[in-house]
């Protein structure tokens, strides 16, 4: 049997352990699973190009264009995957993306050529406001297919809005980081502050919502706990004032975008993660931040709370709209302190579930099934 996965990019670090575990289980298995990027990145990822290592696992792959994603026409991209459909003819097609007009074109081509295929699906109906025209192809892409790759539950209900049944439902529990990697690094890396933490990791972008975080933690008035910002973006100059406005900058601590290896030996530095998006696919970070025993706080329009945050208390959901709601998230860390610890031993048995050998089975056993 072989399989072929298209993936928009090959920047994407979070893949890397997960694709390359799928190959190995793959091989394990007889299943030959090829995989093909269709661009080296994105323009607003660009700054964290060149951040390979050797604690990335290697697998084999091809990336189609040595450019940025948005560089490319969808006339190219159509001809490409055309060319890599013929190139390595593959028994089932799984793409992650399927809201573009070439894809419909190539479901039609993997019809006649009979091959099957399965979408990878990380979007929610919280983070698409489609144009009436995508949602049409949306439906189209999801009634020609054969069955889907999850997220999660939010992502499994969107799939079922545009035409999904339970039974191409073929694996769930996609939303998977190298639970085991981040745990050691952020185990052998130094504490060096002696202060309390909340930490935000991503991007400085308008969408994720930190004008609102700003303001719900200038709401805790507190001196003892400071607000550690990972990232960049367009939008640090404008947070920046904000902070200068609140009268909270030198409770802040801005820290410039790190490769993923890097990111847990900052997240020791703090107690808490925040992640306050207005939309957010998934937001695997929570998944890291939970493997190094961390309690989080997500907004609920992040992808992974029904998942991962309410039902064993590893942390607290908020209304992403609603500053005040996110204010008493924060307070009730600063006024307990103690459950820095109980929530992080939680967080970091739940996200046991969540692993790259678990997700990797079960796609490989979904790809069998059909």
């Amino acid at each position: 049997m072989k399989v072929l996965t298209i993936h928009n990019l090959r920047w994407p670090h979070y893949k890397n352990a997960l694709f390359a575990e799928i190959q190995f289980q793959a091989k394990e298995s007889g299943v030959v699973w090829d995989f093909v990027h269709i661009a080296r990145n994105e323009l607003s990822r660009k700054n964290l190009e060149n951040q390979s290592t050797a604690l990335e696992r290697d697998y084999e792959y091809e990336v189609l264009f040595d450019d940025y994603l948005e560089n490319i026409s969808s006339i190219q991209i159509f001809k490409a995957l055309l060319a890599t459909l013929n190139k390595y003819k593959p028994d089932v097609l799984n793409i992650t993306g399927f809201s573009a007009w070439y894809w419909l074109l190539i479901e039609l081509v993997t019809r006649l050529k009979g091959i099957k295929v399965v979408i990878s699906n990380d979007s929610t109906a919280g983070d698409n406001q489609s144009v009436w025209w995508k949602k049409v192809i949306k439906k189209m892409a999801v009634k020609n297919a054969h069955g889907f790759f999850c997220f999660g539950r939010l992502a499994v209900d969107y799939m079922k809005s545009l035409g999904a049944k339970d039974a191409e439902i073929l694996a769930q529990n996609c939303g998977v980081v190298d639970n085991v990697k981040i745990a050691e690094i952020y185990e052998s890396s130094e504490k060096k502050n002696d202060y309390r933490a909340f930490i935000y990791v991503g991007r400085f972008l308008e969408i994720k919502n930190l004008s609102m975080l700003l303001r719900s933690f200038a709401n805790t008035k507190n001196n003892d706990w400071k607000l550690i910002l990972l990232g960049s973006g367009d939008q640090e100059a404008e947070l920046k004032k904000l902070a200068l406005t609140l009268g909270i900058e030198k409770q802040l601590e801005w820290i410039s975008g790190k490769p993923w290896y890097e990111v847990p030996k900052y997240l020791k530095q703090a107690d808490v993660l925040v992640l306050p998006s207005k939309s957010e696919p998934w937001g695997l970070v929570v998944n890291e931040a939970m493997a190094c025993g961390m309690p989080v706080i997500v907004s609920d329009k992040c992808g992974c709370w029904p998942d991962l945050v309410p039902e064993n208390g590893g942390g607290f959901v908020f209304n992403h709209e609603d500053s005040a709601e996110l204010s008493n998230c924060l307070q009730k860390f600063i006024k307990n302190p103690e459950l820095v610890s109980k929530m992080g031993d939680k967080a970091r048995m739940k996200i046991q579930n969540y692993s790259i050998a678990s997700a990797a089975k079960q796609m490989i056993a979904g790809v069998k099934n059909i």
